[in-house]
């Protein structure tokens, strides 16, 4: 391998995104809140000041449960690879790692399914005849679907060659040989 396409194909490595944690962590931080005050409210006598003493205290709530949810959050790696593409492998990090040398790699495919294809899914076609699946979540900076052909492009460059099948010829049938 030469220095020329370890420019070309440098090591890259992708990062968990951090947004659908953020967005789930301010929708759970507003809506617990307000849960814990209906039901105290529906459990607590009727007096002039219910709706007023309601209202601070999904204030008070809100402020909790967004301050721990975020330090929780703040706990999380997201500086943590979760796919490495290299000259010799691809590697998941996600659940358990899986290393997939590219010399192993016969096919690669992707899959989109459920409802409005939200799974979006890697499917590694392995030489021994077996299949691997990745099922990718958010990535930082990409959608599924560019991480796919990236891995695409690497996987034709660094797998094994692909053995090209001659293409049917339909002019030995009908007749119009070239003599």
């Amino acid at each position: 391998m030469n220095s020329d396409s370890l420019e070309e194909f440098p090591r890259q490595e992708f990062t968990e995104s951090k947004a659908p944690y953020q967005a789930c962590v301010n929708v759970a931080s507003m809506i617990l809140p307000l849960i814990v005050v209906a039901t105290a409210g529906k459990i607590l006598p009727d007096f002039p000041a219910k709706i007023l003493l309601g209202v601070i205290a999904w204030c008070l709530i809100a402020v909790a449960c967004l301050v721990a949810m975020w330090r929780a959050l703040s706990r999380m790696d997201f500086n943590k690879p979760t796919v490495i593409l290299d000259t010799n492998a691809v590697t998941f990090l996600q659940a358990g790692t899986k290393v997939l040398s590219w010399s192993a790699v016969s096919k690669v495919r992707f899959r989109e399914s459920g409802q409005y294809r939200a799974t979006k899914t890697f499917v590694f076609q392995m030489a021994n005849g077996g299949e691997i699946e990745f099922v990718p979540s958010s990535i930082a900076g990409m959608s599924a679907r560019q991480l796919f052909d990236l891995i695409r492009i690497y996987h034709r460059k660094f797998g094994p060659p692909v053995t090209v099948v001659p293409s049917y010829d339909s002019s030995g049938w009908t007749g119009n040989d070239d003599d």
